[in-house]
């Protein structure tokens, strides 16, 4: 196995002492670059304040001083300071999530060692962010080191563009390195632009270019402010902030290079290695090296069942990161046959059939919904429609699972929000991206949800002792019921318990909380993208609304849609709903919320076969496979006339038989989402509803280009071109980074 055979040679002390490299990502952003060696950690550092010697106990790092207390660009090496220590020390705060590449050994004693770091310190010169930073530093000390090379050598001495720098006197003024930064960014993206954003951007380049070579020796001026993302897919130097002149055009390219989706990373690594059918990231020893699996073929052998593992490979431990959302017990969690038992207990309450029945609760959730977009359609107020769908789509589980009112689109209803609503949005809002790590990583904010979950656990254990007494009175006086059961109901009849135990009321609340964080949350997404691509795709669009007035006629008021839907006509209404149903379908294959990690221990023999090479296997032990998503739902060859394109009319021609192995927003095998006919079923009726009534318009990111006259600019496909980058922001799941802002109006 090249795992094991990677673990064995690099644990072997046959070529020296091993060398190591490691940095930290923050926001995107790489940080704090040490060189280890002999158990010692090796690296520059500005010389802190005495007050941040004291608030960061002496451990300041070169780049925390930066963002805390002045500018580093210019800084002379006398204000630059060797720090050696043990590795087994302690870091500050805010260090984050430590990456480690080994990039080779050495033979030299420790002493030996730090005297080359002395002379390399001693030559260093200036530093600057653009061409002597620590990272050139630590270059410069490996190759003075490092006697055998490992396979990450290449790419740490590639990971900066300049080399490193002897004894230069100036560093570039600021204004040069932002517009060759700015020149870096519009010349990858111009590929991508139109043939007049072309000629703008060409344009633009030739004042940069000149810019640069006319550029005095200065200081920085004060309205710019720039960071360091150096590393393997990124480019060195990137502008965060610029606030005059033309160079604010590039200001939203290179934000989004910052936050760059870590699709489109994987997306870099896959082209760049000519379109593997899986990548192997070997990130020892930091965790266990990591397999993308692009290709669908090999995606579907990994989640599927086996003789070995009938449920599918167990999920990977990252999901237990999750237990203060999910409860102990979770069937999103759980393995084996307690998976098993939970799966067959819950599926009847997620079966079409009996989702149908509750087609009008649902439809009823959504009164409010239409009460806050005709008032937002009057007032012409932007606002996250990411939350307004999450407020909604909180309200149905809490009906459709709990029976019970959760007024969570408060701003339409004068009932007090639930203090259950409150506590779960206070937990979710607890994994942002920068804060989705390991507990013992983030100690206060792990502190916070624990205090957070002792306070809802209580809450959910009453509401369920409340529901399951409701249950067994229903019961014992014989009524029917007077409407459809809830699936806690149906779970409470599936585990024909006559009085509930402790045991019993943890595990419902942990279900509980596993459907509502799992239920609301990515049909929030869903929903945000869905309008969002309506409104790039005006054909689209438009077929969306021919649809619903052959179903519903041509009045287009809500209200009107809602009663049809609620009588008995409406699950029939919902099953004719073919185009939306596509357009549906369409989005979580361009946008899809989450992946999926599966880990098989070491000795288990667990292979994958790659049809496509002649049926070469790999065994993917004591691996975390992860499947890539954002690859292979959009692969050229499955998806060939336009894998790019938001086109719902590819899952309506018979002729396009795409496998069905390459559409798997809701995973595929014995573990696919429960919960993944109410979330389609959600979505086509808040289509249904809202579509020929409300008219949304992206403003910020991702806003659609338009012509002199204010007019969208729509092509001869009748799609429309946003003029920058939607990108998406991971809180677990992927949203829209800014919960897609809008404007909605009154459709004409």
């Amino acid at each position: 196995m090249i795992v094991s055979a990677r673990l064995e040679k690099e644990s072997s002390n046959e070529f020296g002492e091993p060398v190591f490299v490691s940095h930290y990502i923050n926001n995107g952003v790489f940080r704090h670059w040490v060189l280890h060696a002999h158990g010692h950690k090796y690296e520059l550092r500005r010389k802190a304040p005495a007050a941040a010697r004291i608030e960061w106990q002496g451990s300041t790092s070169l780049f925390a001083s930066a963002e805390y207390y002045e500018p580093v660009v210019g800084v002379s090496g006398l204000n630059m300071e060797l720090y050696k220590s043990s590795v087994l020390a302690a870091y500050s705060p805010e260090v984050g999530c430590f990456f480690y590449s080994m990039v080779g050994w050495t033979t030299l004693s420790e002493q030996e060692i730090e005297r080359e770091c002395w002379d390399v310190f001693q030559r260093f010169g200036n530093y600057g962010l653009f061409y002597n930073n620590c990272q050139h530093f630590l270059r410069a000390l490996a190759d003075g080191i490092v006697t055998t090379r490992a396979p990450d050598w290449q790419w740490f001495m590639k990971n900066a563009p300049s080399g490193y720098t002897y004894g230069v006197k100036y560093p570039l003024p600021y204004e040069a390195i932002c517009a060759a930064t700015a020149i870096t960014r519009l010349k990858r993206a111009r590929p991508h632009l139109s043939p007049e954003e072309q000629r703008k951007a060409d344009e633009f380049i030739a004042s940069l270019e000149e810019r640069v070579e006319t550029a005095e020796m200065g200081d920085m001026t004060e309205d710019m402010v720039i960071m360091e993302v150096a590393g393997g897919m990124a480019e060195d130097i990137m502008i965060m902030e610029v606030a005059a002149g033309g160079m604010a055009e590039v200001m939203a390219e290179a934000e989004e290079a910052v936050h760059a989706d870590q699709e489109l990373v994987f997306k870099d690594m896959y082209d760049a290695l000519g379109k593997p059918p899986l990548m192997f990231v070997d990130m020892w020893p930091a965790s266990k090296p990591v397999v993308l699996l692009t290709s669908h073929e090999l995606a579907e052998q990994m989640a599927r069942s086996s003789s070995k593992f009938p449920f599918s490979p167990p999920k990977a431990s990252a999901i237990k990161d999750l237990v203060h959302l999910t409860g102990q017990k979770s069937i999103l969690t759980s393995e084996g046959q307690e998976w098993k038992r939970l799966r067959k207990t819950y599926s009847l309450a997620f079966a079409p059939a009996h989702l149908m029945t509750l087609l009008p609760c649902m439809v009823e959730k959504l009164t409010p919904t239409i009460a806050r977009l005709t008032a937002l359609s009057q007032s012409q107020e932007s606002f996250s429609l990411f939350n307004v769908a999450a407020s909604l789509t909180i309200d149905i589980i809490g009906a459709v699972v709990m029976d019970e009112e959760f007024h969570a689109q408060v701003d339409c209803d004068s009932s007090p929000q639930s203090e259950i609503v409150r506590l779960l949005s206070e937990i979710l809002q607890t994994y942002t991206s920068r804060h989705s790590q390991r507990w013992w990583t983030i100690i206060s904010m792990e502190k916070k949800r624990r205090r957070l979950t002792h306070q809802l656990r209580p809450l959910l254990e009453d509401l369920v002792s409340r529901k399951f007494a409701e249950y067994r009175q229903q019961i014992s006086s014989g009524n029917k019921p007077a409407k459809p059961r809830s699936m806690l109901a149906l779970a409470f009849s599936a585990g024909g318990e006559t009085e509930p135990t402790p045991q019993a009321v943890s595990n419902a609340c942990d279900q509980l909380m596993t459907f509502f964080f799992a239920g609301h949350d990515s049909t929030g997404v869903l929903l945000s993208w869905i309008f969002y691509a309506l409104s790039c795709c005006p054909r689209a669009r438009d077929c969306v609304r021919e649809e619903l007035d052959a179903l519903f006629g041509k009045d287009t008021r809500p209200d009107m849609v809602q009663e049809a839907l609620r009588s008995e006509a409406g699950p029939t209404l919902v099953r004719k709903m073919k185009y939306i149903s596509a357009v549906v379908k369409e989005t979580l294959r361009l946008y899809p919320p989450a992946s999926t990690a599966r880990y098989v221990p070491p000795g288990q023999g667990f292979t994958v076969r790659d049809l496509s090479s002649g049926g070469e296997e790999y065994c993917l032990d004591d691996t975390i496979m992860v499947n890539c998503h954002g690859i292979l739902q959009r692969d050229e060859t499955v998806y060939s006339d336009s894998p790019e394109d938001f086109c719902p009319e590819r899952w309506l021609d018979a002729a396009r038989a795409y496998p069905a192995s390459a559409w798997r927003p809701f995973e595929r095998g014995p573990r696919n989402c429960i919960g993944q006919e109410l979330a389609l079923l959600e979505a086509c009726i808040v289509v249904a509803v809202l579509a020929r009534h409300f008219y949304f318009t992206k403003v910020g990111l991702g806003a659609l280009d338009r012509d002199d006259e204010g007019r969208v600019v729509v092509d001869d496909r009748g799609v429309s071109r946003p003029k920058s980058w939607l990108y998406p922001m991971y809180q677990i799941t992927a949203k829209p980074v800014d919960g897609m802002m809008m404007q909605v109006c009154f459709s004409t």
